[in-house]
C-alpha cells in the first residue's frame, strides 16, 4: 500500500477485511485486495480518488474529521457501493485511526454485517412470532438489554433504560418477593428458572422466564443471559381445568 513501509504494507495487504488507506480529505491513498475483491472494484481504481466515490457512508466527513483530530472512531453503519448493483445496502462496521506521521493519513477498516444483522431480524420475527423474548444483564452495572419481544412481554417501552428497579416495577406486586428470592438465589449459582406474572399495558400476563449466570475466573458474576416465554394462555388453559374439576365435584 502507498506512503507505507514495506511491512505495514504487506501486513495490510493480508488482511482479510477490506481496508483503505486515506488522506485527510478522504481521497483514496491505497485500497488492500480483500476491499477490492469485497466492493468488485480493482485497486488501481480507488487511487487518488474521494472515498465517497465508491462508498455512499452517511456522515463520512465528520467521521474524517474526528479521526484527523485524534479520535478512535468506531461505528456501526450503513454502507451503499454503486458497483455492486445486487445490493440495496450494506450494514458495516467501521473503523478509522489517524496514523502517526505527516501528512495526516487515515486507515480505514470495514467489517461486513449484513448477513448477522439479516439473521438477527430473523431471529426477532420468529421470537415474535412464538411470544419467546431474551435478555441479558450486566451485573456489575444492572443494565439489562432486551430483545423486541421481551420489551413487549414485560411492557417496557423500547426507548427506556431497565435495571433491577425498572424490571420489578413490571413484576405483579404479588410476585415480587418470589422474583427477588430467586435472583438473590441465581446470583449465588442456583438456577435461574420461574414462572410469575406482569403488569404490562393494564392487563396481567403470565411468563416464564429463565436465565444463565456467567462468571469470571474468580466466580464472581459478569452477566446473566436468558430468555422469557409467554404462558398466559397455557395458564388460563389450567384455571379453565381446575374450574371444571371443581364444578364437577360439586354437582
Amino acid at each position: 500500500m502507498q506512503e507505507l513501509d514495506p511491512q505495514a504494507a504487506t501486513a495490510l495487504a493480508a488482511l482479510p477485511l477490506p481496508v483503505v488507506l486515506l488522506r485527510a480529505d478522504g481521497r483514496v491513498l491505497d485500497a488492500n485486495p480483500a476491499c477490492a475483491e469485497r466492493f468488485g472494484i480493482p485497486a488501481v481504481q480507488w487511487r487518488d480518488r474521494p472515498l465517497d466515490a465508491h462508498l455512499a457512508i452517511p456522515g463520512l466527513a465528520d467521521l474524517l474529521a474526528a479521526a484527523v483530530a485524534g479520535e478512535a472512531v468506531d461505528c456501526e453503519t450503513p454502507l451503499h457501493c454503486a458497483a455492486l448493483r445486487e445490493h440495496v445496502g450494506l450494514t458495516m462496521q467501521l473503523s478509522l485511526r489517524s496514523l502517526p506521521g505527516e501528512p495526516p493519513r487515515l486507515l480505514l477498516s470495514l467489517q461486513d454485517l449484513t448477513r448477522e444483522r439479516h439473521l438477527e431480524r430473523i431471529l426477532i420475527d420468529a421470537q415474535a412470532r412464538a411470544g419467546v423474548g431474551s435478555w441479558h444483564v450486566d451485573i456489575p452495572t444492572g443494565r439489562s438489554q432486551l430483545t423486541p419481544e421481551a420489551y413487549r412481554l414485560y411492557g417496557i417501552g423500547e426507548d427506556e433504560v431497565v435495571d433491577y428497579a425498572r424490571f420489578l416495577r413490571c413484576v405483579h406486586p404479588e410476585d415480587r418477593t418470589h422474583v427477588r428470592g430467586c435472583w438473590n438465589q441465581a446470583l449465588a449459582g442456583a438456577p435461574y428458572a420461574l414462572e410469575h406474572r406482569v403488569l404490562a399495558g393494564g392487563e396481567v400476563r403470565w411468563v416464564e422466564a429463565r436465565g444463565v449466570l456467567e462468571t469470571d475466573r474468580h466466580g464472581r458474576a459478569l452477566r446473566m443471559i436468558g430468555s422469557v416465554l409467554d404462558i398466559t394462555r397455557h395458564k388460563q388453559a389450567e384455571e379453565s381445568i381446575r374450574q371444571l374439576i371443581h364444578y364437577d365435584t360439586l354437582t
